[in-house]
């Protein structure tokens, strides 16, 4: 069985090859509570073919990614903060 503990509520990819991808979590623990108190869980991230790393994290449900035409950034938008653009990561 395949886990990783990085991708765990997911709620978008942004492909940018076979096995690479950008991801995003909307939440991280309970999603009632985290609308509720408004409690900034989410994030978003890169697999790489091997690992996957949190590029940003402490987001409010992030819901929506959109990759550069270069495919080198992906933008997020999330329900309170209005857009996360994140490098591809060096290791890519």
């Amino acid at each position: 069985m395949w886990t990783c503990f990085e991708i765990r509520s997911l709620n978008d990819l942004a492909v940018i090859d076979e096995d690479k991808f950008y991801f995003s979590n909307d939440r991280k623990y309970c999603y009632v509570m985290e609308i509720l108190f408004r409690l900034p869980f989410g994030s978003v991230g890169f697999y790489n073919g091997n690992r996957a790393e949190l590029l940003e994290e402490d987001l409010f449900i992030p819901n929506g990614l959109a990759l550069s035409r270069d495919k080198k950034y992906v933008e997020s938008a999330a329900i309170i903060h209005v857009r996360v653009r994140s490098p591809l990561p060096s290791n890519a």
